[in-house]
């Protein structure tokens, strides 16, 4: 990790931290370069609307296609679909005083980019907290809006074009009847990987979409 990334973590778990002091139900955790649709009070001045399940709302877009709930309840004007892929960025979200608590718990063992502890799974282990999206976003960090109107150009030591690198200890590669097996399924998993978003789009279970950012909801589609 970076300089700037332990910093941000540091800083998002300092966030943690006090809304568990103050014992909201729910906060908005927001990142200082953000670019704000119109209608965002909207949805920092009501928690009506978040999902009865969620840990976290995501509301801002990293600009990146995800696979998200083919279905969405509409609020406001834009929906809120469930995210069912690893996400890059946490400048803007939505989070549960439970989930609040889980992650102090959890970052007391690990520390990595604060992007990676939300949103990505760990193996066979499912990432901590159950995420939803706004769709189209409510929010935008300054340096996804290169060649757009209002563009301020914030520096920053965290590059959004950086790889994100996770250390763990590399499995042993297979040798003898195991090395045959892999070989075996590899054309198969390799055709699930090709079908299956077809498939899921087909079956109305699945979107793979890069969330926009809209100013109005005027301007948001379906």
């Amino acid at each position: 990790m970076t300089s700037g990334q332990i910093a941000c973590f540091l800083s998002h778990r300092n966030v943690w931290a006090r809304i568990l002091e103050a014992g909201e139900p729910w906060a908005f955790v927001c990142e200082d370069d953000l670019h704000l649709a119109e209608d965002f009070l909207a949805f920092v001045t009501s928690s009506s609307w978040l999902p009865a399940d969620a840990d976290i709302v995501r509301a801002e877009t990293d600009c990146l296609s995800g696979e998200f709930s083919f279905r969405g309840e509409r609020v406001f004007g834009r929906k809120v679909r469930r995210a069912k892929s690893d996400l890059i960025g946490s400048a803007g979200y939505f989070l549960s005083l439970q989930a609040a608590r889980r992650l102090l718990a959890l970052s007391d063992q690990i520390c990595e980019p604060v992007d990676c502890l939300l949103f990505f799974s760990r193996g066979s282990v499912p990432a901590p907290v159950k995420t939803y999206q706004l769709d189209p976003a409510i929010c935008i960090q300054d340096c996804h809006l290169v060649g757009e109107p209002g563009r301020i150009g914030f520096p920053t030591q965290i590059s959004p074009q950086m790889p994100i690198k996770r250390e763990y200890a590399r499995p042993l590669k297979p040798a003898g009847i195991a090395k045959v097996w892999r070989e075996i399924r590899r054309p198969v998993l390799q055709a699930r990987t090709f079908i299956r978003p077809h498939w899921l789009r087909l079956t109305h279970q699945s979107v793979f979409k890069v969330i926009p950012f809209r100013q109005s909801v005027s301007n948001a589609g379906s």
